[in-house]
């Protein structure tokens, strides 16, 4: 009896330094001479998760997310309680853009491993892609219970917030992300075109000049500093105008002006782009940036 569990013992350890040189041939680049390796282990024993889960990871490497998916899924099924091998299939399913399975799965590893923070986030992002901008913000909450000083929940969190409507708390979001990770571009990116959105235009113009500080190829960014500073810029003009009126007004009692003050055209108008929320700045950065993890 012991030699008999000795040498299952042998025979188990022999897989797992397989397995592991396998993985081994693929970090260095060689993941077909990988997959050589791991087909035989699965002939003689289909019910290896180990060896599925190994040949997922090759595969994903490959480029191969639809046997992949295959591969995870078998290990996910064998050993229900791997979290990892959940998240992996959620990785495999996001490449191969099946939102469902990619959500379904995330779920699977979360309930797995409720402390699995990759996989609260991906959650979260993944929900906000299917317009379910609520639970996502359960799921960043989650997150940031486990980690309060993870920045990119925090801007993640912004962005659902924000596809909510709820304005301020998106902002506040965003500001918590930044003082965790001042050279934080989603956060900076999604902070300044929310301020220009309701606004707030010098916040807005400080916000896009710290973007093209760190990016200086930045476009979007350019964009929308124009965009401040043409909105503050006639703003000034206004309040020139106002005050020169003031000035120039024959019967200086009030500040206002007879009828016959002033009588030339008034200044003409630039023509931008729609001012409306969906088209206040170009299509790529108008639409909130989310964070997903590998």
């Amino acid at each position: 009896m012991q030699g008999d569990a000795a040498a299952g013992g042998g025979v188990a350890s022999d897989r797992r330094k397989a397995i592991d040189s396998a993985l081994e041939l693929s970090r260095r680049g060689l993941s077909e001479r990988a997959l050589e390796r791991l087909r035989p282990l699965l002939r003689d024993d289909p019910n290896d998760p180990a060896a599925h889960f190994a040949s997922g990871v090759v595969l994903m490497r490959l480029g191969r997310a639809q046997d992949a998916a295959g591969e995870f899924a078998s290990a996910s099924e064998l050993q229900p309680g791997n979290a990892v091998a959940w998240y992996n299939l959620s990785l495999a399913a996001s490449e191969l853009g099946d939102a469902e399975r990619e959500i379904t799965a995330l779920h699977r590893a979360v309930s797995a491993d409720p402390k699995h923070v990759s996989a609260w986030n991906n959650l979260g992002v993944a929900l906000q892609l299917m317009g379910r901008y609520s639970e996502a913000v359960e799921c960043f909450d989650h997150l940031l219970r486990l980690d309060p000083a993870d920045a990119k929940a925090w801007s993640n969190k912004g962005v659902a917030h924000r596809r909510l409507g709820e304005h301020q708390r998106a902002l506040e979001a965003y500001s918590r992300a930044l003082a965790l990770d001042p050279e934080n571009v989603d956060a900076l990116t999604n902070r300044a075109f929310l301020l220009h959105e309701v606004g707030q235009f010098s916040e807005a113009l400080d916000a896009a000049t710290a973007i093209v500080r760190l990016r200086s190829n930045d476009v979007p960014a350019w964009y929308l500093r124009g965009e401040c500073l043409e909105r503050l810029g006639r703003a000034q003009r206004r309040s020139n105008r106002s005050t020169a009126r003031c000035r120039w007004t024959p019967t200086r009692t009030r500040c206002g002006r007879s009828r016959s003050a002033y009588s030339g055209p008034l200044p003409a108008r630039r023509t931008g782009w729609p001012r409306s929320s969906s088209a206040t700045a170009p299509t790529c950065a108008s639409r909130p940036t989310t964070s997903r993890r590998g």
